[in-house]
């Protein structure tokens, strides 16, 4: 498993050594969690494919068990359990399934029946047993996963990456009313996209109406922001809403790659870069601190919450833990200064933000950095913790 750091703990090292910012070289310490560990046994999913696929995606459904390809029965097997099937293939939206051979019978064994799923997983879904059926090679199931990655796109994109919300549903594009419609649907509209981490919500057929005689698929929809696809969201059903095309949602992305650091140093410490409405520009040091640090190295996926603690070998029983934060800012262009725009200042994160973007006002208008220029350039230290499984200078304990 791994440690809130991300760093890979498999297996727990009995004694480690942690080099970092915040830690004396010649001291000893004694490492210690602050949040339990979870460990939990990975179930093993059977490779699965779909066998004889026509035009239209269908195709019959086989498992692979003990080196051999095989079938599955269609009793009890419903769209539910061809969407678990089609989203494990990596389509996306709802699956259909196809009772009775509907291409062409298997060969080798029946592997499977009364397969269900409840989850969205498919080794969460339970069966008969493998080999256990009373069904023919006439049963064999099928699924048609006909939705593939275009189902979803932005229309009429304009230069700062907003674009009207359409979606494709039995083979007809459509798009989204606004009621309800947020920052956390539009990150699920970006994410499935490919395009960004951050999204933002905009509404009143922002990017444009739907052209006449385009349906509204989705109303009233209601995300976390973490589904995977629009589909997973709540909704009153497709098709059913009591909008008009005045009320067309748009999403805005940003780029996927919408945090950098420049001229990074042996300790990962590199001037803070944000691209924005189309370049790279960086960030006012003003206020800006280790709560903000910890929120861009983790969007830059170098750090998860920078905490770590410690107490110092040898120090006694009931020695306080002392917490450093291996994510730190730097003012004052420390790893140089930047050209372009100036697009953040004043950032105030708690810490436990996903997003940099999120730690400024919703009414923040962009590029306005007053009082800052390119020699108040934050910079951002994300070291990995580096650890030795051999040295004996500190003691883990979990």
């Amino acid at each position: 498993f791994s440690d809130r750091l991300g760093v890979a703990r498999a297996p727990l090292a009995p004694a480690i050594t942690v080099v970092g910012h915040g830690f004396d070289a010649g001291a000893s310490y004694r490492c210690v969690l602050d949040e339990e560990l979870e460990a939990s046994e990975d179930v093993a999913t059977p490779p699965v494919r779909l066998a004889n696929v026509n035009a239209e995606g269908c195709g019959r459904l086989e498992f692979f068990f003990e080196e051999v390809w095989g079938t599955v029965c269609d009793d009890l097997f419903s769209d539910r359990e061809a969407t678990v099937v089609c989203r494990h293939l990596n389509f996306a939206y709802a699956g259909t399934a196809r009772a009775g051979a509907f291409r062409g019978e298997g060969n080798g064994p029946v592997w499977l029946d009364s397969f269900s799923c409840l989850g969205t997983e498919l080794r969460e879904c339970t069966h008969e047993g493998v080999g256990v059926t009373n069904c023919g090679h006439d049963e064999d199931v099928s699924v048609c996963c006909v939705e593939g990655k275009d189902s979803l796109r932005l229309a009429d994109v304009d230069q700062a990456g907003c674009g009207r919300v359409e979606v494709r549903h039995g083979g007809v594009w459509g798009t989204v009313c606004d009621n309800f419609f947020d920052d956390d649907d539009a990150t699920v509209v970006c994410n499935h996209l490919g395009r960004s981490r951050t999204a933002v919500a905009r509404r009143g057929a922002f990017n444009g109406q739907g052209s006449a005689g385009m349906p509204i698929w989705l109303d009233d929809l209601v995300c976390l922001g973490s589904e995977k696809f629009l589909e997973d969201c709540q909704f009153p059903g497709w098709g059913v809403h009591d909008c008009s095309h005045s009320e067309d949602a748009s999403a805005c992305c940003t780029d996927a790659d919408s945090l950098r650091l420049i001229n990074t140093d042996a300790d990962g410490c590199g001037r803070l870069e944000m691209f924005h409405a189309g370049s790279w520009g960086t960030v006012c040091d003003a206020g800006f601190d280790e709560l903000d640090a910890r929120v861009a190295c983790r969007q830059l996926g170098l750090s998860d919450t920078g905490r770590v603690g410690y107490t110092v070998v040898g120090a006694g029983p009931g020695a306080p833990v002392v917490w450093t934060l291996a994510a730190r800012s730097v003012p004052g262009a420390a790893a140089g200064q930047g050209v372009g725009q100036i697009w953040m200042s004043g950032v105030a994160c708690e810490g436990t933000e996903r997003f940099l973007e999120e730690c400024v006002p919703a009414s923040y208008t962009w590029g306005v950095s007053a009082g800052c220029s390119h020699t108040d350039d934050v910079s951002v230290c994300c070291p990995p913790p580096r650890l030795s499984r051999t040295a004996a200078s500190a003691i883990a304990t979990v």
